[in-house]
């Protein structure tokens, strides 16, 4: 399954791409708190959408939250 998702992931970064998508408006990160907290706290980023489980989302809202940056939690 996880697999299956990264394929789809790669594809939608292909596809916005070919769109003309400008280089840094789309990032699609994997990682673990470390990233997370970098993302939350980075003021050039101005907006999070996140896909995962409820206590990641919901850790994730409380910290983007906190920044004023728009958040997506598709749990």
């Amino acid at each position: 399954m996880a697999a299956a998702v990264l394929l789809a992931e790669l594809a939608v970064d292909e596809l916005a791409v070919e769109a003309g998508l400008p280089n840094g408006d789309l990032n699609i990160l994997h990682g673990t708190n470390d990233i997370i907290n970098a993302i939350c706290n980075d003021d050039d980023i101005k907006a999070i959408s996140f896909v995962g489980t409820s206590t990641a989302g919901a850790y994730i809202y409380a910290r983007a939250s906190a920044k004023v940056k728009r958040i997506q939690c598709n749990i």
